[in-house]
């Protein structure tokens, strides 16, 4: 008489695959492949640091994850502080979704969207709006790539009201430094801000986003992202928004471990996996 059947055991995702490529001049993008058959969607992941510090292996914890969820993600090295100043990092940035959507066959990618925290979510963004832009990039606005979804982690959305408020209000003189390293002035973080760049209806381009932010932000001025939502809204764009009650800045990235930041992946995953039209 046989024995009865053992239960099967459910598979665990495959740890994901994981390698550098070159993406532009002396720039690398690391690259964390799904261990899954299929066309994936595909992911540029853009790191914070005020525009001055972190690396491009500082989110390997949520890249990791993503991938092992089925989400090929790449994550760009871009220059930075006076050697990047604006707009030579946004510059790389495009760079780096181009190159993603150019090289689309041989990822077996689907859509392309791209993830940006803190100041890496202001780069995302403005990339987003303004695809074939001038400054970012040589390629002309009729054919460059315009990405199909964007997520935005606590980002600093608005440079200049950041700045304004890290000057007075938020008495944050060594962050309020880091923004002059980086764009030399006010009237330039206004030019290079999203928020700015929606008022006045320079945008060519709204795809899909979500803005994931903490309720105990220290590091943005409050008010900010909640106005940048209902702009975009108001300008016909679909924007998403997540609170996570008590948590600060950086959250996921901080403390990978706790529920909230678990919490949050989830919410990023299932908007990425889950496709939605651009306005």
């Amino acid at each position: 008489m046989s024995s009865p059947a053992e239960p099967a055991e459910r598979d665990e995702p495959a740890e994901p695959a994981e390698r550098d490529e070159f993406y532009a001049d002396g720039l690398v993008a690391r690259i964390y492949a799904p261990g899954r058959p299929g066309r994936l969607p595909g992911l540029v992941e853009v790191h914070g640091g005020a525009w001055n510090g972190l690396s491009y292996r500082s989110d390997d914890a949520l890249n990791r994850e993503l991938a092992r969820r089925g989400i090929f993600v790449a994550s760009l090295e871009f220059r930075q502080g006076a050697e990047g100043a604006y707009p030579k990092s946004v510059r790389d940035v495009t760079a780096g979704i181009e190159w993603l959507a150019a090289n689309r066959e041989r990822f077996g990618l689907t859509r392309i969207g791209a993830l940006g925290n803190s100041s890496g979510g202001h780069q995302v963004m403005l990339t987003a709006l303004l695809p074939g832009e001038p400054g970012f990039t040589d390629v002309p606005a009729d054919r460059a790539a315009r990405l199909d979804f964007v997520v935005l982690c606590w980002p600093v959305i608005d440079p200049r009201a950041r700045y304004e408020w890290a000057v007075t209000s938020g008495n944050r003189p060594t962050l309020a430094g880091k923004h002059l390293d980086y764009w030399g002035d006010a009237e330039t973080m206004a030019e290079g801000s999203p928020q700015h760049v929606l008022a006045g209806a320079r945008h060519r381009h709204l795809p899909p986003a979500l803005v994931i932010q903490g309720s105990d932000d220290e590091n943005l001025p409050p008010g900010m992202l909640d106005t940048f939502v209902r702009t975009y809204r108001a300008a016909g764009g679909q924007i998403e928004a997540e609170t996570f009650e008590g948590q600060g800045h950086n959250f996921v990235i901080r403390d990978f471990a706790t529920d909230a930041a678990r919490h949050a992946v989830d919410v990023i995953s299932d908007f990425i996996l889950t496709e939605r039209p651009a306005a």
